[in-house]
């Protein structure tokens, strides 16, 4: 079982994070082929557990359509496709509490790498 003092330690000491708050921090991930990907992980309390919300943006909102968008959530191995205002996210969540402070590590770089996958077929190496 992880806490998240234990997650905010573990993904210090292996990135170099872009933010670091209190409850949030986000990272960018370069891939071997050097493209680049921001992934954002935010902590809440609920029902008296840690939670954990793994997001990463991979196109602007129309950039997809948006029938092959629901499709292809079920695919995915981990997490779903959501609209976040104007932007199109892969977002993952878990409860701390029944995970690991290695599988949060894991989810870090499995979501930047399936969300990079998503936005590379837009063409494009922008989140």
């Amino acid at each position: 079982m992880g806490t998240w003092a234990a997650v905010q330690a573990a993904v210090r000491a292996a990135h170099t994070l872009d933010s670091d708050l209190e409850h949030e921090f986000s990272v960018t991930l370069q891939s071997p082929s050097g493209r680049a990907q921001r992934i954002m992980v935010r902590h809440s309390v609920a029902w008296g557990h840690s939670l954990l919300e793994f997001r990463s943006a991979f196109a602007q909102t129309g950039a997809f359509d948006p029938t092959a968008l629901l499709e292809d959530n079920l695919q995915l191995p981990l997490g779903a496709i959501a609209q976040h205002g104007k932007f199109l996210v892969l977002v993952h969540k878990v409860v701390l509490d029944f995970t690991s402070v290695d599988g949060v590590l894991f989810l870090v770089g499995r979501i930047s790498v399936l969300a990079d996958l998503l936005e590379e077929r837009t063409g494009t190496d922008r989140f």
